[in-house]
């Protein structure tokens, strides 16, 4: 593009450049994954503090430890997908994988509820396919 093109209004926006195609970028992503973030250290804190007081009891924080574990790897993905699929054609997978992370972590917490879910190497085998599955939009695209 030369100078004089730009001067007179005659270039075209370069296709990284295309404002017209780029959706406002808000920062509701970042206040998503700090209100997840406190979501998850709240109810990591309730568990802790609260862990030995019945088995019954013990059972309900638990879960609510591994909920907000859940929660805030939704929250740590949101930011990501929405500044990484702001423009263009990008838009629509953006909200292809905000709302398959979304399921994704609803079916998380229902099935830590379950108490197949009780022993730890299943746990932690779903905690890390889910894990991975959050990473999928990282290296997508």
């Amino acid at each position: 593009m030369r100078t004089d093109q730009i001067k007179s209004g005659e270039s075209e926006p370069h296709w990284l450049l295309d404002y017209k195609k780029a959706e406002t970028v808000n920062t509701w992503p970042l206040i998503a994954y700090l209100v997840t973030a406190m979501f998850c250290l709240g109810f990591s804190t309730i568990c802790h503090l609260c862990y030995v007081k019945s088995p019954r009891i013990s059972k309900i924080v638990s879960n609510l430890d591994y909920w907000g574990i859940s929660v805030l790897f939704l929250g740590s993905a949101y930011p990501f997908i929405s500044y990484k699929y702001a423009c263009g054609p990008y838009i629509f997978w953006r909200y292809i994988f905000v709302c398959i992370i979304t399921l994704f972590t609803i079916a998380c917490m229902v099935i830590t509820v379950k108490s197949a879910f009780v022993n730890p190497l299943n746990r932690a085998i779903l905690f890390t396919s889910f894990g991975v599955s959050v990473l999928i939009p990282t290296v997508g695209l």
